[in-house]
């Protein structure tokens, strides 16, 4: 299994709408690819910094092509769905993690 884990700080502002936003439009939106086995919203609760709430999206995989075939053919018009609504209101990085066996 592969996750690919986005870490989002958001403008503490609109942390409603965006939270609502991500869980009945983009996380669906990442389901209704396929790629993803589950996809789920967590709130970061430590290293909160001052100017944002931390938020780690975490993408399951069965493996990592299936996840670098969504990088290919969904990840740029979704990600910039989000980046086009919330743009300067968040940052964000992503890591990719394989399961250790």
């Amino acid at each position: 299994m592969v996750i690919c884990n986005t870490t989002i700080s958001i403008d503490k502002a609109i942390i409603g709408e965006w939270t609502d936003w991500m869980n009945k439009t983009y996380i669906p939106l990442l389901m209704n690819t396929g790629s993803f086995i589950d996809v789920r919203l967590f709130k970061v609760i430590n290293n909160q910094d001052q100017g944002g709430i931390s938020y780690a999206l975490m993408m399951m995989c069965r493996d990592k092509q299936t996840y670098l075939d969504f990088e290919t053919r969904h990840a740029r018009q979704l990600d910039q769905l989000h980046n086009v609504k919330y743009a300067n209101r968040f940052v964000s990085f992503r890591t990719m993690l394989e399961e250790a066996k």
